[in-house]
């Protein structure tokens, strides 16, 4: 059992990051927390993480080791809460957990082969997802849909199960052996031998259109899927290697050196996570897709494997060196200031070598090089050999002894800044001109917020957006915790996620989660487009624009109508994370709506 949290604050380097050269010598910070969440006293392995929790399979039954192959049960961590959650204990063994939201899904062997379970953190539902004959395996899943390995039939497929319809469909279930499978979205990607040796396949669960991802003479293993981006283990050089491959622009590339072994990778977003054993044993190591850079983040005696990660936070499994066997699960809360290093830095650290805590060497970073007036930059210390003094020398005039200086440059133009690093008696400068760019202020179009609330938030925009704001693309930099964005399909009775690309308008509402409250700008057209609403029997999800809507026969309120036919019609509020009354024309009380809210309503006949 978890007697307790051992939390270790690193405010130093966890770890070397370089960009992948063939010399490998250069190497940037990584800062962060690392908390070790288990008691070391027996066998851990395959952590997971989510939004909110973590979940790894606990050896607590076995502690001398003897009998792990039939003792599992899933153990985990609230790291919101920073709290223990309760086990998931049956009979027999629990392995290979994936999970999402609060949902927990894993292959379990309680009857004599395997199945794929499902249990849920906060309520304890529980439900078996498939109980069937042959093995079900190597589960994942998204937040309404569940993918699995499957040998019903002898030889080894992929299946699918819709948690909102409550039903089994075939992903795969072509000749030779599909295992391995991953989701993301609609899109599930697995290890294919359909060709003589395995290769990355995948398949559109919205188009149902099946496509390769990588058809090599060579292995590849191991894949996984965030968004548009594939990885997997690939053999094509000798050894192991991770490469990605972005399914939008076709692009493929190794993100890892070929010097030594690369395994297991995982990717959230534009961050893949792997075990690297170039050092000899098993390390953690981080490459950053946006940036190109990698990032060593483990660097011990100890075997560190089987990583996952989940935005800022990994989660791995430390394997000591023990007489007994025992293991531990850490995870490691970055702060990221090493994704602010740009090119210039780049090279001004890779020229002074490796950063150490004896040899002075100045270096900064900056979260934007450019803006309009007035331009609040923040300016950040990496430097390395521990300096306890600083000057800053803004290009305007302005100067600041801070570490960490925040500055305001009031007038446009191209300054030069000066940063000098002190220790005792010895400096180092490092001088970059024209490092910021500062622009005039633009002109503001009529503008407004939508305040996001923490939680879910059933919203539309009031007015039509105006061009660069008229796609989901303006919620972004909402922090969604992993949750995709939900509209309603009402012609077809379905829900679709939503990407950045997809339209935004007044007349379609959807489903938006967010970790805080947040204002987010939007800029609207000066005249309404001609856009019309279209409803259909049966539940609509609607927005309402501010302008009248002719066709309309019951007043909602002062410029705001609903459709002829309309029985039922129910807001959100978002505040209380509930649904509000439901109004109908017999009681006579209508909603006053938020013109930047969406609503529920039940159509009876069009």
């Amino acid at each position: 059992m978890i007697s307790g949290f051992v939390i270790i604050f690193l405010t130093g380097i966890l770890g070397s990051g370089s960009v992948i050269t063939d010399q490998q010598n250069s190497t940037l910070p990584i800062q962060g927390t690392v908390i070790q969440l288990t008691d070391g006293n027996h066998l851990r392995s395959n952590p997971v993480i989510g939004d909110r929790y973590i979940v790894w399979e606990d050896y607590c039954n076995d502690i001398r080791g003897r009998d792990w192959e039939r003792n599992t049960d899933l153990y985990g961590y609230d790291w919101i809460w920073n709290k223990a959650i309760t086990p998931i204990k049956r009979p027999s063994r629990q392995t290979e957990p994936v999970i999402s939201g609060s949902s927990v899904v894993w292959q379990d062997n309680s009857r004599t082969n395997w199945d794929i379970r499902m249990s849920d953190i906060k309520t304890g539902y529980d439900l078996d997802i498939c109980r069937l004959y042959g093995d079900q395996m190597n589960p994942d899943t998204s937040e309404w849909t569940v993918v699995w390995q499957d040998k019903r039939d002898y030889t080894t497929d992929i299946y699918g199960y819709d948690l909102v319809r409550l039903k089994e469909f075939p992903v795969c279930i072509d000749i030779g052996e599909q295992t391995e499978p991953q989701i993301s979205g609609t899109r599930v990607i697995w290890s294919d031998d359909r060709n003589g040796n395995p290769d990355i396949y995948g398949y559109d669960i919205e188009t149902m259109i099946e496509f390769p991802v990588c058809r090599d003479l060579t292995a590849q293993l191991h894949p996984d899927i965030s968004g548009d981006i594939v990885v997997w283990e690939d053999y094509r050089s000798g050894k192991s290697q991770i490469y990605s491959h972005d399914l939008t622009t076709g692009e493929e590339k190794a993100v890892s050196p070929s010097g030594g072994g690369q395994y297991n990778p995982k990717i959230h977003g534009n961050r893949i996570v792997f075990e690297d054993d170039r050092d000899g044993d098993k390390d953690i190591y981080l490459f950053d897709l946006k940036e190109n850079r990698l990032y060593q983040v483990t660097c011990s005696s100890a075997e560190e494997v089987t990583p996952d990660i989940f935005g800022d936070r990994i989660v791995w499994v430390g394997e000591h060196k023990t007489a007994i066997p025992s293991s531990d699960v850490f995870l490691l809360v970055l702060d990221f200031m090493y994704q602010k290093a740009d090119i210039y830095q780049e090279e001004m650290i890779r020229s002074t070598g490796c950063c150490s805590d004896t040899t002075l060497s100045a270096a900064f970073v900056s979260d934007t090089r450019k803006g309009p007036v007035p331009a609040n930059i923040s300016f950040t210390d990496i430097s390395c050999g521990q300096p306890d003094q600083w000057i800053w020398r803004f290009g305007d005039g302005g100067f600041s002894i801070d570490q960490n200086p925040t500055y305001v440059y009031q007038n446009p133009g191209s300054y030069t800044v000066s940063f000098t690093a002190v220790t005792g008696n010895t400096s180092d400068t490092v001088v970059i001109p024209d490092y910021i760019i500062v622009t005039e202020k633009a002109a503001i179009p009529a503008c407004g917020n939508i305040t996001i609330h923490k939680g879910w938030n059933l919203i539309s925009p009031p007015r039509s957006p105006a061009e660069g704001f008229d796609t989901m693309q303006v919620f972004s930099g909402v922090g969604s915790d992993g949750h995709s964005l939900f509209g309603y399909d009402a012609g077809n009775a379905t829900w679709t996620r939503l990407t950045p690309a997809d339209r935004l308008s007044p007349y379609h509402a959807f489903f938006i989660f967010s970790g805080e409250k947040t204002d987010v700008g939007i800029c609207y057209r000066e005249t309404e487009t001609d856009e019309t609403r279209e409803f259909f029997p049966g539940w609509n999800l609607v927005g309402f624009s501010q302008k009248i809507d002719s066709d309309a026969e019951d007043s909602l309120s002062a410029g705001v109508k609903l459709p002829p036919g309309w029985l039922y019609c129910i807001g959100f509020n978002a505040t209380e994370q509930r649904y509000n009354e439901i109004s109908t024309p017999d009681t006579g009380i209508l909603p006053k709506p938020d013109p930047a809210s969406g609503y529920w309503i039940w159509i009876d006949a069009v």
